[in-house]
């Protein structure tokens, strides 16, 4: 009898700490001040989140979150489940649903959520799972509570506090927690606490922190680095483990050498064959970057990008050995792959660590960890690092698009890392360059050529545009002129310059008058053709700085040919605006039958005050005014 006793509090202290929650909530709708939920669709009444690294290899992690919703639009930012794989273990996840005076109403348990695939889309091998919930329930306004409990086979990534986490979100009450063992050290980053008035707590090997009455800023537009206004801490530790690989670091070079000695140490073995191959293929190359090149090329020709996310595998690539022999990989093993072939002929290059987005993020140097989400290779010049981009077939040698240039990245080999920074485009790069003729001497059915460049950050936008089939091109040029009324594509032709990194249109279509008809006049707009400029959203009051985030150059040539019966009847003024943010200049060049018109519109990166938001935003709206303004013809009646 004892003993059945001593299992069954054995088997009720096992339980989660939230499976006992109270049937009523300490919080009710009238309880919170009509102020603090002004506006929302849904606000976070209580979050808190307790971490505990249990020892080298193992952590645990509680985590509740108590939502009130007053609409179905309150869904979108209810989280309505979370993620788990091979090295994280779910061990119980409920929702609890209660009406707006807290009382309970009902549980959602473990069998009741949804047990999906997190699929990307192209993954050959993925373990990424969520457990995902589907409230049917719907009298608003009403609180619900998800309540999880995880296991994880790791320490070397710590899940940050986020006591915001975007834009118009409110909360009322939030607490993180994080416990380490004697003889770790535990390293912060914190950004915006005093801001946001956080209180933090320091206890013996125990970290807190505490938050109240929160509420995101508006998010302003042309700010890049919104969340970089928000309350965040984010944490590193020594000693750490990802599975069954230990490891401990107090700096980048120490972890560095920890990730090549256990992730890539020995993946760059080669078949003798295809050492044999390099020799050959590039034996008559006239320098060593001519020998990169080449090998560059082989990986583009000889194997294809295939994702690979599971376990382990979501950090150590396959072998170069096993790559040359199915011919794909995903990121991390075509760069191995790369870099072990540049090895073979006595070149050294390095893999490089990064977050791939279009929203420029670095690796914090602050915290040593595993950090990033993409991997390229970097291969030491003269001149700096040359980064190649080795999952895209298409993409030339050295060229950066816009999810990987301008950001700080991690260099890792045995001898330890380096943070630096990929390129960023430079103005003369980023560049639209385009020369149209438009014949309206039939004006019901108009002749036009367009020689149009590319280059830059543009490239990336168009650059595969050669390799897609007729369909597809065809999609592409309708959108791309989408100006011209039942547009006909006479002719297209196609240039990718990979050495100078640029690439061409030539085309030739017919359509209808593109501009529109008063009486006997026919107005056309002067720039139809490429939006020169976005102008900004204003708000009340600008809080943020803003940011132009890369250079930008567009050229346009248009001649017009007119009909002998047509003469140009009102021709807007030439004009020349000059400040910080860029430039824009528009001239008319006007002969007896034709028109024309020559525009510069340059544009300069930079971070700029709040202070000059109001002068920016009057110059995008000049440029934008002068681009939509008209020149008419008219029929000449002489």
């Amino acid at each position: 009898m004892t003993n059945k006793i001593i299992l069954l509090l054995g088997l009720v202290f096992a339980i989660p700490f939230f499976c006992f929650s109270q049937q009523k909530l300490d919080f009710e709708l009238n309880s919170i001040s009509p102020d603090f939920i002004k506006d929302s669709d849904i606000i976070t009444v209580d979050k808190k989140i307790e971490i505990e690294i249990i020892n080298q290899n193992t952590s645990k992690e509680k985590f509740s979150e108590t939502f009130l919703l007053f609409d179905k639009n309150g869904l979108k930012n209810f989280k309505n489940g979370t993620s788990y794989d091979n090295l994280t273990k779910l061990d119980s996840i409920n929702v609890k649903i209660y009406d707006a005076n807290g009382n309970f109403v009902k549980t959602y348990y473990k069998q009741n959520f949804s047990d999906v695939t997190i699929s990307d889309g192209y993954s050959l091998y993925n373990d990424n799972r969520a457990k995902l919930i589907k409230l049917d329930y719907a009298k608003y306004p009403f609180f619900a509570k998800i309540e999880y409990y995880k296991t994880n086979d790791f320490t070397i990534f710590i899940n940050p506090f986020f006591a915001l986490e975007r834009e118009n979100h409110k909360v009322l009450n939030t607490e993180y927690s994080i416990k380490y063992p004697e003889g770790f050290n535990l390293k912060t980053f914190e950004v915006n606490l005093k801001e946001y008035q956080i209180e933090k707590e320091i206890e013996h090997n125990k970290i807190s922190y505490k938050g109240k009455n929160l509420v995101a800023p508006d998010f302003e537009d042309m700010n890049l680095r919104y969340l970089d206004l928000l309350p965040e801490v984010r944490f590193s530790i020594d000693k750490f483990a990802l599975s069954t690989v230990q490891g401990q670091a107090n700096n980048w070079d120490e972890f560095a050498i920890w990730y090549n000695n256990n992730f890539l140490e020995g993946l760059d073995e080669l078949p003798k064959t295809t050492v044999s191959k390099m020799i050959t293929l590039t034996k008559n190359a006239d320098s060593e970057i001519e020998k990169v090149r080449i090998i560059f090329d082989y990986v583009q020709k000889n194997t294809r990008y295939v994702s690979i996310q599971t376990g382990i595998g979501g950090w150590k690539p396959f072998s170069a050995a096993e790559v040359d022999k199915v011919k794909y990989g995903d990121c991390k093993a075509l760069t191995n792959y790369t870099k072990a072939l540049l090895k073979s002929v006595g070149i050294n290059s390095y893999y490089t660590i990064l977050y791939a987005s279009n929203k420029i993020k670095d690796i914090n140097e602050d915290i040593i960890g595993i950090q990033g989400n993409h991997v390229l290779l970097s291969y030491p010049h003269e001149d700096g690092f040359i980064f190649l981009e080795c999952t895209d077939q298409n993409v030339p040698f050295g060229y950066l698009s816009s999810m990987t240039d301008n950001r700080k990245v991690l260099l890792v080999s045995s001898a330890g890392a380096q943070l630096v920074k990929t390129q960023s485009f430079k103005q003369n790069n980023n560049q639209i360059e385009a020369h149209f003729v438009i014949d309206l001497t039939n004006i019901n059915e108009v002749q036009t050529t367009a020689d149009i460049s590319f280059s830059g950050l543009f490239y990336n936008e168009i650059f595969d545009l050669n390799v897609q089939n007729k369909d597809q091109v065809k999609t592409f040029l309708q959108n791309q002129f989408a100006v011209f009324k039942n547009l006909q594509v006479i002719d297209s032709e196609f240039e990718n310059n990979i050495e100078d990194v640029v690439f061409k249109e030539k085309i030739k279509l017919t359509s209808s008058f593109t501009g529109s008809k008063a009486g006997n006049d026919f107005l056309i707009n002067l720039n139809p053709f490429f939006k020169t400029i976005t102008v900004p959203k204003k708000g009340k009051e600008r809080k943020s700085e803003f940011q132009i985030p890369r250079n930008k150059n567009i050229l346009i040539t248009t001649k017009y040919i007119l009909p002998p019966n047509l003469k140009i009847s009102h021709l807007p003024n030439s004009e020349n605006i000059q400040t910080d943010f860029g430039a824009y200049q528009i001239d008319f060049f006007q002969t007896n039958n034709e028109l024309l018109l020559k525009l510069h519109y340059s544009e300069n990166s930079g971070n700029y005050s709040k202070d000059q938001f109001q002068e920016f935003s009057d110059f995008a709206n000049q440029v934008q005014k002068i681009d939509d303004s008209k020149f008419i013809i008219t029929y000449n009646n002489e």
